[in-house]
């Protein structure tokens, strides 16, 4: 049995130990700040276990880590013992959820653009919710993974690709690979600095095809590419 006060100071701990700030743990395991730190308050929080949709919360940020993982599932009162227990142990290592991206049956252009006449829920990507931690803050909902088509974006993204897109990340004023809707359809393009306040360069990596000039107004983010997977 773990007693009370034990619960809040061993989470404090196991935050700690891995160099996070109590507002990084709040957000990576979907909470407010104020919330998370009701479990790290020996004032607050005063069950005699750890609530495991909780505890299954926080593992989910160690995905991979088996000490932290077995540690957690102690203190929702499901200590893992050596020997018999060991199947015991997979089960709960299995128990930490997946972080699950939607896959829309949507292809973008990496080329002229592609007109989307429907968007569906099709399939999910699964990840380890750590691993999707250190690429962004956004919740799976406000991800997304679509198909590329075409070759302009060549060599970095090619013909077949899947995309992950973080549908939060829409402001032009940063670099990167976006997905836009310019002229009635979706393209992968490079954003850049434009001439002015006022425009950006729309770029695509593959050499043969300049980069264009467009004014802000007439282009809508749809996301920033994060990922990218390949058939081989």
């Amino acid at each position: 049995m773990v007693d009370e006060p034990e619960i809040p100071r061993r989470l404090k701990a196991i935050r700690e130990r891995a160099h996070l700030s109590v507002r990084d743990m709040a957000s990576r395991v979907g909470m407010s700040t104020s919330g998370y730190a009701h479990y790290e308050s020996p004032s607050r929080f005063k069950a005699q276990y750890l609530p495991m949709e909780m505890a299954q919360k926080v593992a989910s940020v160690f995905a991979g880590n088996d000490d932290v993982v077995a540690e957690l599932m102690e203190l929702a009162g499901q200590p893992v013992r050596e020997g018999s227990d060991k199947d015991e142990y997979q089960s709960q290592r299995q128990s930490v959820p997946a972080a699950l991206v939607p896959v829309y049956n949507v292809e973008v252009s990496a080329g002229p653009g592609r007109i989307v006449d429907l968007e569906e829920h099709v399939a999910n990507l699964a990840f380890s919710p750590r691993y999707l931690a250190e690429m962004t803050a956004a919740r799976g909902r406000d991800l997304a993974a679509i198909r590329v088509r075409g070759d302009s974006m060549e060599p970095t993204l090619l013909d077949d690709d899947m995309v992950m897109i973080d549908r939060t990340k829409t402001s032009l004023d940063y670099d990167g690979l976006f997905v836009l809707r310019f002229g009635e359809a979706l393209h992968c393009k490079r954003v850049g600095r434009g001439r002015s306040r006022t425009t950006v360069q729309v770029i695509s990596d593959n050499r043969i095809y300049p980069p264009v000039e467009m004014d802000r107004s007439e282009i809508e983010v749809v996301g920033k590419v994060l990922w990218y997977g390949r058939k081989v």
